[in-house]
């Protein structure tokens, strides 16, 4: 998707997590990056605290698809090539072409790359 239709489509909720999660890939992918950000990471923990309580208390036992990339703000592509190196939680499959999450299994995924970024 255009990053600039991103921006119009979407809620306030859903662009900070976009950001979150690409804030926190660059802390993990660049050494530089982390370093000068260091202090606007620990301002991401919080971020992270107040937006990933709606997870917690989701309507659903199960995430779909959407839900899990407007939580993460990962694509599609980046969610299926981090679940074949392991990096991703595994989804359920509950019929023929649908797969879904438990909220526990991606709220636990995101807790532990801010672990790792502290």
């Amino acid at each position: 998707m255009d990053e600039d239709k991103y921006w119009q489509t979407n809620t306030e909720e859903k662009q900070s997590n976009y950001i979150i999660s690409t804030f926190v890939h660059a802390l993990f992918t660049n050494k530089k990056f982390k370093e000068r950000f260091q202090n606007e990471f620990e301002e991401l923990i919080a971020v992270h605290e107040h937006y990933s309580s709606h997870i917690k208390y989701s309507k659903s036992n199960f995430l779909d698809f959407k839900e899990v990339i407007d939580i993460t703000g990962l694509a599609r592509g980046t969610i299926y090539l981090q679940m074949k190196e392991g990096m991703f939680p595994k989804p359920i499959k509950i019929g023929k072409r649908r797969i879904v999450w438990t909220p526990e299994s991606i709220q636990e995924w995101i807790d532990n790359l801010v672990k790792k970024g502290e």
